[in-house]
């Protein structure tokens, strides 16, 4: 095609054209044991998982974005070697999804070629059947998968999850995406359950709903949060997608944010208070806010979510979520904050700005 309008007459009239450009629009770059240590220290992690299971349980996992099921089979693989180091066997189920079809029809064939070196010989002679230069997964493997065509923004999740192993999957999504797909994962796991991200991606803001374990190797657990992260999450995800946090201003819409400050701390007074975006970046500050407010090393950020100190790190950004959703003045008393080694009860009021200047 010559131009583009003449590209999209063509998308229009021969569908087959859109599964052409839906292929080339996929990104199916993966390999077994994908950055070998982070796999080590999830089998770490695994292996207190079997030990501290009871003998009746069952292990469930979900792989979003699993492609042709290399990482798949790898993380069954790690936990088929922690309960034989364990000798604690469970019904495991290891749900492998991806949005391409083709992909997922090779996963389950679980043949494999040129993976000696990322494998190992002694993982291929346990746990691959070979057939000249093609290795098959052995049945034992196979069958603690099930794999499926799924797409994490539209599908329903699935629950009860002891592990997410979702890896270089968000940073193919913008922001508001990923502002969907976090509080769904925190939805799906069980108390204390593992996400396994990236080594480029984090959680964003959600620091109340996810501990970090591994800085390096973005390993989290799932934390209780005093504000469910359900509200929050559409099921399925079907309607257009719109910004999650709407925004009730912006600073280049503020001609003069002093004034908007001084009116809002007029109308309801605040000895310390500070006016941020959606985002959670400052804007402006009043009052003493150094016992709640913190700058660490590193880059400088203005951000409330970096800056807010232990206890009020943790109650904050679901604060702020729920205000922007409901668009209502909300209140959490008696939240523990911590602060140069003193520890005392604050009440935290989130407010949404609905006047411009």
């Amino acid at each position: 095609m010559e131009n583009l309008p003449n590209y999209i007459r063509l998308l229009q009239e021969n569908p087959k054209e859109i599964n052409n450009l839906f292929k080339e629009l996929l990104i199916g770059v993966t390999n077994f044991f994908r950055d070998p240590e982070s796999f080590e220290k999830l089998k770490i992690i695994l292996l207190n998982l079997v030990k501290s299971k009871p003998e009746n349980g069952q292990i469930r996992i979900w792989v979003p974005g699993c492609s042709t099921g290399e990482e798949a089979y790898s993380i069954a693989i790690i936990l088929r070697e922690c309960m034989n180091e364990a000798k604690k066997y469970f019904n495991v189920q290891i749900f492998a999804t991806d949005i391409d079809a083709n992909a997922i029809e090779k996963a389950r064939i679980g043949s494999f070629s040129g993976i000696e070196s990322d494998v190992g010989k002694v993982r291929l002679n346990l746990f691959f059947s070979s057939d000249g230069s093609l290795f098959t997964v052995r049945k034992e493997i196979r069958e603690m998968l099930v794999f499926a065509p799924h797409s994490v923004i539209k599908d329903p999740p699935f629950t009860k999850l002891d592990l997410i192993s979702c890896r270089n999957l968000l940073i193919y999504l913008n922001t508001e995406l990923q502002k969907k797909i976090i509080p769904v994962f925190h939805y799906s796991l069980i108390r204390n359950g593992i996400l396994f991200l990236g080594s480029s991606e984090t959680i964003g803001g959600f620091v109340d709903l996810f501990s970090l374990m591994d800085k390096k190797w973005k390993i989290y657990k799932r934390r209780d949060s005093n504000y469910s992260a359900q509200p929050f999450i559409e099921f399925p995800i079907t309607r257009r997608l719109s910004k999650t946090n709407e925004t009730f201003m912006k600073t280049n819409e503020i001609k003069n944010i002093a004034q908007l400050a001084e009116k809002i701390i007029l109308q309801s007074y605040s000895p310390s208070c500070v006016i941020v975006t959606g985002n959670g970046d400052i804007v402006y500050i009043h009052g003493s806010t150094g016992k709640y407010l913190e700058l660490n090393r590193g880059e400088a950020k203005l951000n409330i979510f970096e800056m807010a100190c232990d206890g009020l790190r943790q109650e904050l950004p679901a604060l702020i979520r729920k205000v922007l959703s409901s668009k209502k003045t909300l209140t959490a008393q008696g939240i523990k904050v911590k602060s140069h080694g003193r520890t005392q009860l604050i009440n935290l009021t989130v407010k949404p700005i609905k006047n411009r200047i």
